[in-house]
């Protein structure tokens, strides 16, 4: 099944740490999702289980997007963090999850490198300071389940953005707002309609005789 909520970035390390890691994780959904339970979850490359690596909550909303990264990297676009002690996202190859709660699937997986637990084929890993990013066409993000096909190593650009839509204003009910409104027949005054033929109010004349 189609994911409603997906990993559109990764960074496993920078130029300057191994340390500086992050994952981005977008709504594609048409509905908020509440994230309460939910986790981002690693594996390394030849591990046997699966570890948490953040938890998450909070309402996710359509089309919103959350940057998770290491303690004190990113600090100012993110909105969750994960300790360096709980280990790194190994650049050679690794695999994360997305995972709800009671979910017996996954929601998303990547795999780079050499992981093997993601979605099909893995995408090859990132050079050092870039990102795996997620492929977008019209502005959609591209989730075909095979991870070696939905990603491309780009420039990093997390975008921690969720925005909670306005709500709609007080008093203005539109019931249909696809349909049309009917014109309105409007009242003819024949004292103004210029089409209006005014009677013919000329007198036949008499005429006169002339006694003799």
């Amino acid at each position: 099944p189609l994911a409603k909520i997906v990993i559109s970035e990764v960074q496993t390390e920078t130029d300057i740490s191994a340390n500086e890691e992050f994952v981005e994780i977008t709504n594609i959904s048409a509905e908020d999702i509440n994230l309460d339970g939910w986790v981002i979850q690693y594996r390394s490359a030849t591990g046997t289980s699966w570890q948490d690596k953040a938890e998450l909550n909070g309402m996710m909303y359509v089309g919103g997007s959350i940057v998770v990264s290491t303690q004190g990297y990113n600090v100012d676009n993110s909105t969750f963090f994960w300790s360096a002690a709980s280990g790194q996202l190994a650049a050679t190859g690794g695999n994360i999850r997305l995972l709800g709660p009671n979910m017996l699937i996954a929601e998303d997986t990547l795999a780079w490198g050499t992981g093997l637990f993601g979605e099909g084929e893995p995408i090859a890993k990132a050079s050092k300071g870039s990102t795996l990013h997620r492929k977008s066409i019209d502005n959609k993000f591209v989730d075909t389940n095979i991870n070696s096909a939905d990603f491309i190593e780009d420039q990093p650009d997390p975008i921690n953005l969720n925005i909670a839509p306005d709500p709609p204003a007080e008093g203005i009910t539109d019931p249909d707002p696809g349909a049309e409104t009917p014109p309105v027949d409007q009242p003819t005054d024949p004292t103004t309609n210029p089409t209006e033929t005014p009677p013919d109010t000329q007198q036949s004349e008499i005429p006169t005789t002339t006694d003799e």
